[in-house]
């Protein structure tokens, strides 16, 4: 089972490090995918967060760095994953986290 971990990581935080080290238990691979978003300031390129991330997860075998621009859907299809994880730190990002699986849910 392939699962995807998209996000901006402006910078990878413990708290995402955590995420991805938990979920590499439980799926074959873990694609953790860097968005590109040009309209978006960030203190850290592209370039950069994915080789943060992957020194930080160099030790997991089953997880994979990439970066993308785009719909997360298209690189899940892409990538084939049929999980999308995703990290809560409140009610509020549960609620918008919710929106947004509504959205994917009709574009898939």
């Amino acid at each position: 089972m392939i699962w995807l971990f998209p996000g901006s990581f402006d910078p990878p935080t413990l708290g995402h490090l955590d995420l991805i080290q938990r979920a590499s238990l439980l799926c074959d691979t873990l694609v953790v995918a860097v968005l590109v978003n040009d309209d978006k300031c960030t203190a850290f390129s592209p370039d950069e967060r994915v080789e943060m991330l992957r020194l930080v997860t160099e030790d997991l075998d089953n997880v994979e760095v990439c970066s993308f621009s785009g719909l997360t859907v298209e690189l899940a299809k892409e990538r084939k994953a049929t999980v999308l994880l995703r990290g809560l730190r409140n009610a509020q990002d549960l609620e918008f986290e919710q929106q947004i699986a509504a959205a994917n849910r009709q574009l898939a």
